[in-house]
């Protein structure tokens, strides 16, 4: 069995840390993103390790905020890149066979149960 790295450990520590402390669980996300992002944060707080940014984030609780704002994915840059609803449009929706009453059901995050989207959005597919 292999060894792991330290910054694994550490990683893995500071996400516990940060369920345990703030009840945020990021446990289970893609470990090449939490790296790239935790590398980001790294630079950011001028920490030269995981660990010393762990310390810093239990001793120093308002800078979990902006941590957190390197650890999450603002929602709305999901749909900041129209060349790919285009692509989606036009690769992926062309074949589909629409009938005229039928219309794409799009899910937005950003609703709740009670909300309209029809009132938010544009058709998916025109």
């Amino acid at each position: 069995m292999k060894p792991r790295a330290n910054t694994d450990i550490e990683l893995g520590l500071l996400l516990e840390a940060i369920f345990q402390r703030y009840h945020y669980d990021f446990r289970n996300y893609a470990v090449a993103s939490l790296k790239r992002r935790i590398n980001s944060a790294l630079i950011h707080f001028s920490c030269e390790s995981i660990s010393r940014l762990q310390e810093r984030m239990l001793r120093e609780p308002q800078l979990f905020n902006e941590l957190l704002r390197f650890l999450t994915v603002q929602v709305s840059d999901l749909f900041r890149d129209p060349s790919y609803f285009r692509s989606l449009r036009d690769q992926r929706l062309r074949g589909w066979k629409w009938r005229a009453q039928s219309r794409a059901r799009e899910w937005d995050c950003n609703c709740r149960a009670s909300d309209s989207i029809a009132e938010k959005s544009k058709p998916l597919a025109t």
